[in-house]
């Protein structure tokens, strides 16, 4: 057993057990969710590091702008 589920094991017991019973009745289905939960993560993470990014390049601009009138 991975020990960072033990741990979490430890720390959540009904989190850990919410997952062993839900792993236990429907192995597949605990599989395609984990999935498409991990998917959505990432895609979200994703977005925010556009944001970000963004953000970045739209404060630069208005920078330049306020710069420019300045001139």
């Amino acid at each position: 057993m991975d020990v960072k589920y033990r741990m979490i094991r430890q720390v959540y017991p009904q989190i850990a057990a919410w997952s062993d019973s839900s792993y236990y009745l429907n192995p597949e289905f605990a599989e395609r969710e984990t999935v498409k939960l991990e998917a959505q993560e990432l895609v979200v993470k994703d977005a925010e590091v556009l944001l970000k990014q963004k953000q970045r390049e739209a404060k630069e601009a208005e920078n330049i702008l306020k710069k420019l009138k300045k001139d």
